[in-house]
């Protein structure tokens, strides 16, 4: 950060507010570091449970979905502004044009609740990253509770009905109990009998455990 602050001041572009970067380079960088740990208690801090469960559930479905699908699968799916083609993946940045080798590199995916399309930085000093939108980011500051077709609800149960219809993208069983307002308990014994059913699968990412419907949920639901 720091020395991107000085870069920007030799360019003369630097906000008026950020200029002590020239006389007082530490100081600027830890008011910068307060501001920035302010918003987040403030702001971030709160609902981080529920941001992180919409980040997993949704690298977990990419992953599924490369796994599946392959790379043309991935990024078609990802953002309408990536396109690949040949080993080669395309960026609709407005007004940049540039062409980045990564090769040997690598590239990092990054999802994003804050962004609407897909974004990068063409910055040839550091590592290429791309932030795109998490799938189901809509879902985040809602309760959620979704509603059950009769016909599912007289099969499986009310509850059971209602969890494997928000399954529709993998979630953790903190998150589908705080989306339809149920106990954790409740939630993970339904979840297992779901499972047991095979109208569910289950994977560890990271501390959690992600619960998506498999192929025989997704045709019962529909």
């Amino acid at each position: 950060m720091l020395r991107d602050l000085l870069d920007a001041a030799n360019g003369g572009r630097l906000h008026p507010r950020l200029k002590g970067v020239r006389t007082d380079a530490a100081g600027l960088l830890e008011e910068i570091t307060a501001a920035l740990r302010a918003y987040w208690t403030a702001v971030l801090e709160p609902h981080w449970p529920k941001l992180i469960a919409a980040l997993e559930a949704d690298v977990l479905y990419r992953a599924r979905r490369l796994a599946d699908e392959g790379a043309q699968g991935l990024f078609n799916d990802i953002d309408r502004g990536l396109r690949w083609s040949n080993g080669a993946l395309s960026v609709d940045e407005p007004g940049v044009e540039e062409q980045l080798d990564v090769r040997g590199r690598g590239l990092t995916f990054t999802p994003s609740l804050f962004c609407n399309r897909a974004v990068t930085l063409i910055d040839y000093s550091g590592p290429p990253r791309l932030w795109y939108p998490a799938r189901g980011r809509g879902t985040v500051w809602g309760a959620g509770v979704v509603s059950h077709s009769h016909g599912l609800a007289e099969l499986l149960g009310r509850s059971r009905a209602r969890i494997l219809e928000v399954l529709s993208q993998p979630l953790s069983t903190t998150e589908l109990a705080r989306r339809l307002e149920l106990s954790p308990g409740a939630v993970s014994q339904h979840l297992g009998i779901l499972h047991r059913a095979r109208l569910l699968d289950r994977a560890r990412h990271g501390h959690a455990i992600l619960y998506s419907r498999t192929p025989l949920g997704d045709r019962l639901v529909g």
